[in-house]
């Protein structure tokens, strides 16, 4: 197979042929469709952070494919089945923090495209546990950023509890702010999208955001009680009532 390989951090990738790989114990052979590109990939390329890839590595954690093989015990995908490589790609599920339900914070998980090989190749090894199962109505391209800037997202609408009638500010329409937008909408909340560039706060209004704010030229949309202050991409619920006004901050933001 043809495999994007990171031999050098900061050198071109070099694409070269590899061995297809055989799925283990809870493991999925994946033939890859399509995978996006993250900037994590960029950082793992260029090994900007303190714990680096272990060279050589193969990047990719928002990949799309079907199942070719299964391993031994894996029940919960089939092949035939589409399903997506997500940036956690395991955890030990036994510790304070799988239990609890934060296994992102498990101090033994492996990532995609950094501590294990990821999607920029033919075929892709993945936890049976942990990939996404993709519908076939949804289209490969659309499926994989969600299991990067996708899920992050819905994980900060989600701590937010956006429900209906509650105001949900939505700072940078951008990679993932667009998707937060559309989450927001779904949960039932009021949205406001807040952006620099007015081509993004169309695309907003396009997303369906009930307000849009451009902060560059502190215009604001068409309320005399929405102001909003430009900052880093975080996304914001409050629900005011005349007694007592109670906000909540679900903050999401990259260190680039």
């Amino acid at each position: 197979m043809k495999a994007a390989v990171v031999n050098e951090f900061g050198a071109p990738v070099d694409i070269e042929d590899k061995d297809i790989p055989e799925p283990g114990a809870g493991e999925v052979l994946i033939k890859m469709e399509t995978s996006g590109l993250c900037h994590t990939d960029i950082h793992a390329w260029r090994g900007d952070w303190p714990v680096k890839p272990s060279l050589p590595f193969i990047p990719g954690h928002e990949g799309v494919g079907i199942v070719e093989k299964v391993g031994e015990g894996v029940s919960r995908v089939k092949v035939g089945e589409r399903v997506a490589i997500p940036w956690l790609g395991i955890a030990c599920g036994t510790c304070e923090h799988c239990i609890s339900g934060w296994e992102t914070l498990c101090e033994s998980q492996k990532n995609s495209g950094y501590s294990i090989d990821g999607a920029y190749a033919e075929y892709a090894l993945a936890s049976a546990d942990y990939v996404g199962i993709v519908p076939d109505s949804v289209d490969p391209i659309d499926a994989a950023p969600l299991t990067c800037a996708g899920v992050t997202t819905y994980k900060a609408v989600k701590v937010a509890g956006t429900k209906p009638s509650d105001l949900t500010v939505v700072f940078g329409i951008g990679g993932l702010g667009h998707l937060a937008l559309q989450y927001a909408k779904i949960a039932g909340g009021t949205v406001v999208a807040v952006d620099l560039l007015d081509s993004k706060l169309e695309l907003a209004k396009q997303l369906g955001a009930d307000y849009t704010v451009n902060a560059k030229s502190k215009t604001r949309s068409n309320t005399s009680s929405l102001w909003v202050v430009p900052t880093r991409l975080w996304f914001s619920r409050s629900r005011p009532k005349r007694s007592s006004r109670r906000l909540t901050r679900s903050s999401v933001a990259a260190p680039w």
